[in-house]
């Protein structure tokens, strides 16, 4: 699965409850990065979600800030602006909903100069003859709440 997500777009993934014995260099137990001078913290679980945001951060990376929080732990879609933070948990690529038999879904944000232009959350889907993203968001009534704007 993450090669072919790499195929797509650059692919970072936070180790799971369920992927312990998988060894691959995409995959580690959370990743802190800076893209275009958002700071992103990405990692398996922050539950429960809803917390504040300053609790989530001190719980769960020590105090360290964020402009961006990614999980996906729940297998349900979120995305939330709360407190200056933009929450994203992207479901799940391979078991969406605990258990529904559909491909599932995967995060994808775009950022220029430090600020999240588009973020949201896209379903996979079958192409005859080829795999491919479903290029439609399901954050699009979200989008205008969560500080980024309508396209």
């Amino acid at each position: 699965m993450l090669d072919w997500l790499e195929e797509i777009a650059p692919t970072l993934a936070c180790r799971g409850n369920n992927d312990y014995g998988w060894n691959d260099p995409l995959m580690t137990e959370t990743v802190a990065l800076e893209i275009e001078g958002a700071r992103l913290g990405v990692r398996h679980a922050m539950e429960p979600e809803d917390r504040p945001i300053e609790t989530l951060m001190e719980r769960h990376w020590k105090g360290k800030a964020f402009d961006i929080l990614v999980t996906g732990d729940t297998h349900f879609e979120r995305i939330d602006y709360r407190d200056g933070v933009l929450q994203l948990n992207s479901s799940s690529p391979t078991l969406p909903h605990h258990g529904s038999t559909r491909l599932g879904t995967v995060g994808l944000l775009e950022i220029a100069n430090g600020t999240v232009t588009d973020a949201r959350v896209v379903r996979l889907r079958h192409t005859l003859g080829r795999r491919t993203a479903n290029s439609s968001s399901c954050s699009g009534q979200r989008r205008a709440s969560c500080g980024w704007g309508e396209r």
